[in-house]
Formats: structure tokens, C-alpha cells, sequence
């Protein structure tokens, strides 16, 4: 068992899920410990990784996808046999540990309530912006799903988050502004920058379709001890770092 998070919303008899942290694994220097992105580390640490993760959800394989900040989402009944380029995915399959990494990304678990239907979802601010989110929802209720619960991970928050003036374009450009106000997600700064907030662009775009959800309150950027953050290394110039896995598992 290795340490994880949970979100009370998803705590269900016919699922277990686990926002899991950079603790707890075998990876060493500034991938330590439990990373599950192969990108810069050793496969065995890797494969050791997520066997850990596997273990501590009770289930029986690892599936993640190849993210590329896409609106793309699979559906698996099975182990994968090669990599796919998705940025979320959708299950009926137990022992199957559903998965998705991330650095500063939103995370976003989802199950329905009594159905045996769950997904993963990996949300920057490109995905989120050009429908990965509606997209899985709608795959879900296509296989059946009628009361979507969701959990939203830990991720990097407005506090951390600044971005050019260019964002605003980016907004209006995409399918977010049909429901939402811009002044909801983003706040100038006293630099003439903005600050974005992320969590709650996911959380909105969750309420719009009728989901409830519930965010998380950690900030990946702030807490070094627990979470690997790609601004954060890009601030301090330091070396490529891992991600955390965040992961679920129908019974």
C-alpha cells in the first residue's frame, strides 16, 4: 500500500479510486519516488510504480494513455496492447485501473453512482478548452451511465497559475465561454497578467453538464513534499520531473 488521496464523492461500494502522490515508490532524485511517467525514468521503476498503484486499488492492471492534451477519449474492455493517444478514458471492465498523469493538469475521476461505468480524465487547460471533458461525459452516458458523480484532483491553482493576455482569445474560442463568464476564471494581476483558475474551469464545465462534482484543495505548485508540478520545475530551471497517477478501478 502507498499513500493516495480520495474524494468522499466517490466513495462507493462498487468502485475504489486513489489521487496518488509522488510517495511511496522507488524512483530516485527529482523523479522520487512514485512516478508512473516513463518519459525520464527507468521502465523497471516505472513498471514497479504502477504495480504499486495497481496493488493499493485492488486491481489487476495499469492502463493509462498517451497524453497529448487532445479532446480525445477511448473506451477499454481490456489491457490495451499499445499505446493510444488519448487524454481520457472510459471503462465497464473491474480489475481494470483506469489512469491518467499528471503535473499541474486537473486530474478528474468519474463514476456513475450505481452502474458499473468509471473514467479518467486528464484536463489542461488545451483539453479542457476543446471538449475532453464533454466528450468522456458523453461516452459514458452512451454506454448507459444516468447519474455521473465526479472527483476533481489536485492541480495546480490561480494563485500559481499566471498566463499571458493571449488566454482570453483562447477563451472565446472555445466551447467554455458558451457557459461561463470569463471573470469567473480569470483575475488580472498587478503585472498586467492573468491568473487562471483551473479547478474551478473544470468544476463549471462539470455543473454545466449536470454533474456533481467535488474539487480538490491542493495546490500541486505549493506542495513539493507530495506532488510533482511542471511550472514548478520550469520556474526553478531544474531537471525534468514525474507525474502522479491518478487512478480508478471498478469491482
Amino acid at each position: 500500500m502507498v499513500p493516495f488521496l480520495q474524494s468522499s464523492i466517490l466513495r462507493l461500494p462498487h468502485v475504489r479510486h486513489g489521487f496518488f502522490t509522488r510517495e511511496g515508490g522507488v524512483s530516485s532524485g527529482f523523479l522520487s519516488s512514485l512516478n508512473c511517467n516513463q518519459k525520464h525514468d527507468d521502465m523497471e521503476n516505472i513498471l514497479e510504480n504502477r504495480r504499486r498503484v495497481v496493488e493499493t486499488l485492488g486491481g489487476k492492471y495499469w492502463v493509462g494513455v498517451d497524453q497529448k492534451h487532445t479532446n480525445q477519449v477511448i473506451f477499454v474492455d481490456s489491457l490495451p496492447k499499445e499505446s493510444v493517444v488519448a487524454d481520457a478514458i472510459v471503462t465497464m471492465t473491474s480489475g481494470l485501473v483506469i489512469s491518467v498523469l499528471t503535473a499541474d493538469c486537473a486530474p478528474i475521476l468519474l463514476v456513475d453512482r450505481e452502474k458499473s461505468i468509471a473514467a479518467a480524465v486528464h484536463a489542461g487547460w488545451q483539453g479542457a478548452f476543446s471538449g475532453v471533458i464533454e466528450n468522456t461525459v458523453a461516452l459514458m452516458r452512451e454506454k448507459g451511465a444516468t447519474e455521473i458523480l465526479a472527483a476533481i484532483g489536485p492541480c495546480i491553482h490561480s494563485e500559481s497559475y499566471e498566463v499571458g493576455k493571449e488566454f482570453e482569445g483562447h477563451f472565446n474560442e472555445s466551447e467554455v465561454s458558451n457557459h461561463t463568464r470569463f471573470e469567473e476564471i480569470f483575475s488580472e494581476n498587478d503585472r498586467g497578467s492573468l491568473q487562471f483558475n483551473l479547478p474551478h474551469m473544470v468544476y463549471k464545465i462539470l455543473k454545466n453538464l449536470g454533474i456533481e462534482a467535488e474539487p480538490s484543495q491542493y495546490n500541486t505548485y505549493n506542495d513539493e513534499e507530495k506532488f510533482f508540478s511542471y511550472r514548478r520545475k520550469t520556474h526553478r530551471n531544474e531537471p525534468p520531473q514525474g507525474g502522479q497517477s491518478s487512478s480508478i478501478c471498478l469491482v
